[in-house]
């Protein structure tokens, strides 16, 4: 049931490219859609640089994927040590975030697929303004493998907001705040069923 997905990288979380393929890994930076793998590094925060990139590190949590549902639509979600582990390694993402966790869920042939990034951001950064450049760096750096961003929304799902951005070649993404977890949930989706909507309808925030 895994996808290969690419993703870019360059100030940005990572997001999938719309080239699904039957191989399960992720490789940092690559933005050839034939590459096996996603990564990427992460938005600036709010206005500023928070630490020098040789400091922090950032953990690997999977516990962090405990604000997911098991399944979306019927599809198992999977946690992706690979992609977590490559993105961990980025200096950008260690400036910004505590603790990083990756998930994928995806159809047999691969036509409908979510990709979902829990993140902990690092102590006292999160405000509106680095929710904003973190939902607009992803959003550029998606879609730029996409089509380019055709459009933002937002709506309330599952009970809370959540903002949406869609590019012209069909990639959805969603990002929302976890006040209750202190965690951000970015998800990258494609697909008739939209995977992405639906995920976002259940998770768990206490």
């Amino acid at each position: 049931m895994m996808v290969g997905l690419t993703v870019t990288v360059g100030g940005c979380m990572p997001a999938p490219s719309t080239s699904p393929s039957p191989s399960p890994s992720v490789v940092v930076g690559s933005p050839d859609p034939t590459a096996s793998d996603p990564a990427a590094s992460v938005p600036p925060a709010s206005g500023s640089p928070s630490t020098a990139a040789s400091g922090p590190v950032v953990a690997i949590d999977p516990s962090l994927l405990d604000v997911l549902p098991d399944t979306v639509d019927g599809l198992a979600l999977d946690y992706d040590p690979v992609a977590t582990a490559e993105t961990a390694r980025d200096p950008e993402l260690a400036a910004n975030a505590e603790a990083i966790a990756y998930a994928i869920a995806a159809s047999p042939d691969g036509t409908n697929f979510v990709v979902p990034v829990v993140t902990m951001p690092r102590s006292g950064l999160f405000d509106e303004a680095f929710f904003r450049g973190w939902r607009d760096s992803f959003d550029e750096a998606a879609c730029a493998q996409a089509g380019g961003v055709a459009g933002h929304a937002q709506a309330e799902l599952g009970g809370r907001t959540v903002f949406i951005a869609t590019c012209d070649g069909g990639l959805v993404l969603h990002h929302t705040y976890l006040g209750t977890r202190g965690v951000l949930v970015s998800v990258s989706s494609l697909g008739e069923r939209r995977l992405g909507e639906k995920l976002m309808t259940t998770l768990r925030d206490r």
